[in-house]
């Protein structure tokens, strides 16, 4: 249930972190360059790229857009840390255990593994390099389910129990698409809100609701009061309204509002909502306490 709380500033939301993660394993050389690779949850690598450390050039990428990205990231860190010693080279490894389209924060996460290498701080990294909330880099690090908010004094995080009675009605559905999370938050800046304080405090009323609820049907009515309210502050509709009309339940969006994945709860047995999502060509559903880490 994260991926509206960078959009409305200031309010805060239930993050869950997921069982799905990446990995870093870093080995110094005296090579004077990173070679750095990238493996997929099938062993495959996705990325290879060869950065000169002498200058930070970039020697060879299999793809330049994300190389670009990852020498960015790499040099802000360490411009961040003036004691951090990047004269001598690495190899590095770093292994997803998610397919590449879920979209479940390959970013964020490798953000922090970063921000955990060179000692800098994964919040002041991911705003210099992605922007955004850092609701994404406090699921990357926390060990359970959370309660994050973002204010102009930073990130505030407080770790929850969250694994409600109901939860084996629910599920996560990805939509076959991965969303540009960097154009939605360049939406998202550009979009001035009216009555910004008012949305705030409603979502912060749901958020806390949420966490004592434990009835099913009062837990679909707070879905669809939060799915309204970031509904009309932005003039999107909801992805129910969009795709799922006819679902017998409520569906919540999430990531950057509108990809990757949503999550869909009924009163329907599990395997026919399951099946509901199939027969419309969405085949990648998976169950709420297979995805979610259930506590700290």
């Amino acid at each position: 249930m994260t991926g509206e709380y960078f959009i409305l500033h200031g309010a805060k939301g239930i993050a869950l972190p997921c069982q799905y993660g990446q990995r870093m394993e870093v080995f110094p050389h005296q090579s004077n360059v990173i070679l750095w690779r990238s493996y997929d949850c099938h062993q495959e690598i996705w990325l290879e790229v060869i950065i000169d450390v002498m200058d930070w050039q970039i020697r060879y990428a299999t793809d330049d857009v994300a190389a670009s990205k990852l020498l960015r990231t790499i040099r802000k860190a360490a411009s961040m840390n003036p004691d951090f010693a990047i004269g001598a080279g690495y190899n590095i490894w770093t292994k997803l255990d998610f397919e590449r389209t879920w979209g479940l924060g390959s970013s964020s996460t490798l953000i922090s593994l970063v921000a955990q290498w060179i000692g800098v701080d994964a919040y002041l990294l991911g705003q210099v390099t992605f922007g955004g909330s850092g609701y994404d880099i406090a699921c990357a690090i926390a060990k359970g389910p959370i309660v994050y908010k973002r204010s102009e004094d930073g990130p505030c995080v407080i770790p929850v129990t969250y694994f409600p009675d109901f939860h084996k009605q629910m599920c996560f559905v990805h939509l076959n698409k991965k969303k540009n999370t960097d154009e939605a938050i360049k939406k998202i800046k550009t979009t001035k809100v009216p009555y910004l304080e008012n949305y705030i405090s409603r979502i912060d009323h749901i958020t806390n609701d949420m966490l004592n609820c434990n009835v099913l049907a009062d837990f679909h009515t707070l879905i669809e009061d939060h799915e309204l309210i970031v509904s009309r502050a932005f003039g999107m509709p909801t992805i129910k309204d969009q795709i799922f009309s006819d679902f017998a339940g409520s569906i919540k969006s999430l990531g950057a509002w509108g990809g990757d994945f949503v999550l869909a709860s009924s009163k329907e047995p599990i395997g026919k909502t399951i099946t509901y999502f199939n027969l419309k060509g969405y085949r990648t559903v998976i169950l709420f306490e297979d995805m979610i880490i259930q506590r700290t």
